[in-house]
């Protein structure tokens, strides 16, 4: 049993809204990389993360008093960084959403997850899988993360980094991704609206603890997942309509799911799409943002290919694909209907 998304909420730091988050996607291409990557303060992240929060909560047609001490709504936020401190030698700097939980008097479930870029992919299934024992009637779920040094240290130190601030897919040239800050935020419903998004059909993940920077090449741990997830939802691969790609330019992360795509999808029957070249890296807010972006694609009429192709097509499934060190990967299968928003 799925769940319905009713609200979406988004601040990047070229897109303070959904609304210019559709209008940044509309006039993006291959070539045009929107550069973010900047340093943000603590005030000014929290500042974002509240704002993208309210978004969503508006969106859904929820206010504030339906959240303070109700204990059948729920919070879950992914966010590689958890409560890590950023370094020795800056400022002691933490990731820490308490602020959040106390200032919306939040008495539902509430989890923060940190699991690599997997983060929000695990936010949502905890939450579908709270909605489905009817622990809940609604879930808030947020990706959020911030590009800061502890973060960009170690990608440094992976040389994963582009120093050009670009990414290019699928190529043997490919020469690293690069970071960027995200705030998203979806609301979840355990009942079906008549104003929804879309449906959340199901989720999975799987950590094969291969390595810790490295990860399994071949796809086959990546597989189980969408198996689990397709199973779940009693879906055909043949059924899928467009796969969101977590590419973002590091070569042996493409070179995996290049090897997925070859060995398990039909070309003739599905679409793969991304924005990390548009956008960047949004670590573990990634699968949000897809969801998001997904959504606004098909609210825009088009739809971005790997090779940078707007295409028009009727889509009813959209397949999510999420990879993490330590060989973490995991799905997301939405549903989308003619009548939805």
């Amino acid at each position: 049993m799925g769940c319905y998304c009713t609200g979406v909420g988004i601040v990047l730091d070229k897109a303070l809204d959904f609304s210019e988050y559709k209008e940044l996607l509309s006039r993006c291409d291959n070539t045009e990389s929107t550069l973010f990557n900047k340093y943000l303060s603590d005030h000014k992240f929290k500042k974002n993360i509240n704002h993208a929060f309210l978004e969503a909560i508006s969106d859904a047609g929820l206010c504030l008093k339906e959240l303070k001490n109700n204990e059948r709504i729920g919070l879950v936020i992914g966010s590689s960084l958890g409560f890590i401190d950023q370094s020795k030698d800056e400022p002691k700097r933490i990731m820490d959403f308490s602020w959040l939980i106390r200032k919306y008097r939040f008495k539902g479930s509430v989890y923060i997850i940190s699991n690599t870029c997997t983060s929000s992919l695990n936010a949502i299934t905890t939450a579908i899988n709270m909605l489905n024992a009817d622990k809940l009637d609604i879930c808030i779920v947020g990706g959020v993360d911030v590009a800061g040094d502890f973060i960009n240290y170690g990608f440094q130190s992976l040389n994963l980094l582009n120093k050009n601030n670009e990414i290019h897919l699928f190529n043997e040239n490919d020469t690293g991704t690069f970071l960027t800050n995200a705030s998203c935020f979806l609301v979840l419903n355990k009942y079906r609206k008549s104003r929804f998004y879309t449906e959340v059909l199901a989720g999975a993940i799987k950590n094969e603890a291969f390595d810790l920077t490295r990860i399994e090449n071949k796809g086959q741990s990546l597989y189980k997942a969408v198996y689990d997830c397709l199973k779940k939802a009693n879906i055909t691969i043949n059924q899928i309509d467009i796969l969101m790609t977590c590419a973002n330019g590091i070569k042996k992360m493409d070179s995996q799911q290049n090897s997925f795509f070859q060995q398990y999808f039909p070309k003739e029957f599905c679409t793969i799409s991304t924005v990390k070249n548009l956008i960047g890296h949004t670590l573990g807010a990634s699968t949000i943002l897809d969801i998001i972006s997904i959504i606004a694609f098909i609210h825009n009429g088009k739809i971005q290919t790997i090779k940078g192709e707007w295409i028009n097509r009727n889509v009813k499934y959209v397949l999510i694909l999420s990879i993490g060190f330590a060989g973490v990967n995991g799905t997301i299968l939405l549903r989308f209907y003619d009548k939805s928003l």
